[in-house]
């Protein structure tokens, strides 16, 4: 029986080629992959045809799910460029390094991971990293690190004050009843709501002057309250529409000035 490259080799952790990390990638043979004999299961009946390559793969299929965005921020840290020689894709291809090899006790953390081409990574042997490099590599996983930190809180922010700006919103509306005044009821709001709110006011539009559309559709008494919000749309639109034209007003001035 013979048995195709792809059932016989692949990848696990690291994508360094060569042997300078000391197990980056487990290479099944067909040896390896015999048919063993029969061991019990739980219930004590043999498990035959359970192949041990499989489970083997099965794993490795999850380590290169998790590896796979760690490469992923790796090669952006390292703006997709070869550590080592500079070189950059698509002209090399491009692979995730150990500085410190894991046969000297390196680890998997991204200030012990690199970008280097394939050249340079199966050059390298298994012995100690320049120490400038190392210091290097984890300067820069720290910046990241504090840059991805930063990124973080500014977008929690900007969420936050969109919560908060789509709750000032919904208290104005909901001052509003219909209906009777023995039974009044609140007019309803159109769904997804919120994102119509956000690309008015993306648009230029302040929020006190939301409010006043909102004032101008409710005493709107031809309006059904259903088409309420979808009303207010309309005269929000309209207020855009003068926005631009006092900007484009504006910017005519300043150039004939």
């Amino acid at each position: 029986m013979t048995h195709s490259t792809d059932h016989l080799q692949f990848i696990t952790g690291c994508t360094c080629a060569g042997t300078g990390c000391g197990g980056h990638a487990a290479v099944f043979t067909p040896a390896a992959i015999s048919p063993p004999a029969a061991q019990p299961g739980r219930s004590g009946s043999p498990q035959a045809g359970r192949a041990p390559w499989l489970c083997a793969r099965r794993s490795a299929a999850r380590d290169v799910t998790t590896t796979k965005r760690l490469r992923f921020e790796i090669f952006r840290r390292d703006n997709h460029a070869c550590r080592y020689c500079g070189a950059t894709a698509p002209d090399a291809a491009l692979t995730i390094d150990h500085v410190l090899p894991v046969a000297l006790g390196g680890n998997d953390e991204p200030a012990n991971l690199v970008t280097a081409c394939r050249d340079c990574n199966a050059g390298k042997s298994a012995s100690s990293p320049d120490a400038d490099l190392v210091a290097d590599v984890s300067a820069d996983a720290l910046r990241w690190g504090q840059a991805m930190k930063r990124a973080a809180e500014l977008l929690m922010a900007e969420y936050r004050d969109r919560v908060d700006l789509h709750q000032r919103f919904a208290d104005h509306w909901n001052e509003w009843k219909s209906g009777t005044r023995i039974k009044p009821t609140t007019v309803p709001l159109e769904g997804n709501w919120e994102r119509s709110i956000d690309t008015f006011l993306a648009a230029g539009l302040p929020m006190e002057v939301l409010h006043e559309c909102t004032d101008l559709a409710m005493n709107a008494q031809h309006i059904k309250p259903e088409n309420t919000f979808r009303y207010m749309c309309g005269i929000a639109w309209r207020k855009v529409g003068e926005i631009r034209e006092i900007a484009s007003a504006i910017i005519e001035t300043d150039q004939v000035e």
